[in-house]
């Protein structure tokens, strides 16, 4: 329901507070693409909107690199 009622900002930085919080938080992915399909826009080059769906990948990837190196 967050992405529907809440600003595009907070539930980014919710989705990285959760990222952090859980071990695997493969919901981040999901949320990109959900607000992808909601919010996105279509590039010159894609046709298909990606930008939100890239930067959740990005922050799932950087996560599982970080949690490696850090103690929680």
């Amino acid at each position: 329901a967050g992405v529907y009622t809440l600003p595009l900002w907070a539930v980014i930085a919710v989705a990285t507070i959760c990222l952090f919080y859980f071990e695997t938080f493969y919901e981040i992915i999901i949320l990109g693409i959900i607000v992808d399909i909601l919010f996105g826009t279509s590039t010159q080059y894609l046709e298909i909107p990606v930008f939100y769906t890239a930067i959740a990948s990005v922050l799932f990837i950087l996560h599982s690199a970080l949690k490696k190196h850090l103690k929680f």
